[in-house]
Parts: structure tokens; C-alpha cells; sequence
């Protein structure tokens, strides 16, 4: 536990348990410390951080904290855009469709075209 979430490290499994029930309920009661309003210019990871010092908060706030320090990527789409660029290359005409798709199921809907051969202007390639 110590490496993965070092804020939860102090606790045995059972009561941090405990504490995260009770921390729940405060939570959704409004009771202190999440009563805190949230101060301009202040993020919710902020906010998270500075609640999570309070004894009352230590297990929610740990897990809240590691919530929203996890960055969001687009693997998925960046992983189908490499598969298309690298597939496709050589077919000039191609990547101008592929510019204009705005989704990873858009993408994969002309990769189905272009196997079809229902692109205009191209033939169909062993996509």
C-alpha cells in the first residue's frame, strides 16, 4: 500500500473501511470538513488536498487525491490514428478522409469503406 497510495499506508485494510464509510456519509451530508467552499482560482485537486490534512478526511481524501491526479489521454484514439497513418501511408487520398473524422468510430467506419472499396477515388486496398 505504501507505493501505490502512500496516504492510505497508517491504515489497516479494516479501518480504513470504517473511516471511508463514515467519510462517505459526511461527505454527503455536508458535514466538516467537506463543508469547505471551494475559493476562486482553486482546483478540485486543490481542494482535495487541503481537506484531506483534516483527521476527519484522511481516507475519502486519499482516494479523492488520486482520482483527480490521473492525467486523461486518448490511448485508444491515439493508438487507431497510428494503425491508420501507418496501414494507409501510401494511399494517397486517405489521410484527407481521415482529417475530417472527428471519433475513433468514425475512423473505424472508413477503415471498413476503404476495405469495401466505397471511398471515392480510391481502390480498394487490404486495409
Amino acid at each position: 500500500m505504501e507505493k501505490r497510495n502512500p496516504l492510505l499506508a497508517p491504515f489497516h485494510p479494516v479501518d480504513a473501511y470504517e473511516r471511508l464509510r463514515r467519510e462517505l456519509y459526511a461527505y454527503a451530508d455536508s458535514e466538516s470538513p467537506f463543508k469547505r467552499p471551494l475559493h476562486g482560482g482553486e482546483t478540485v485537486l486543490q481542494w482535495w488536498t487541503k481537506v484531506q490534512k483534516d483527521v476527519d478526511a484522511k481516507v475519502l481524501g486519499a482516494l479523492a487525491i488520486k482520482i483527480f491526479s490521473a492525467v486523461p489521454h486518448s490511448m485508444a484514439d491515439e493508438r487507431t490514428m497510428t494503425h491508420v497513418i501507418l496501414k494507409h501511408a501510401a494511399v494517397s487520398p486517405f489521410p484527407a478522409y481521415v482529417a475530417g473524422a472527428t471519433s475513433v468510430e468514425e475512423i473505424r467506419r472508413l477503415e471498413r469503406m476503404l476495405r469495401e472499396g466505397f471511398l471515392p477515388g480510391m481502390d480498394s486496398v487490404g486495409a
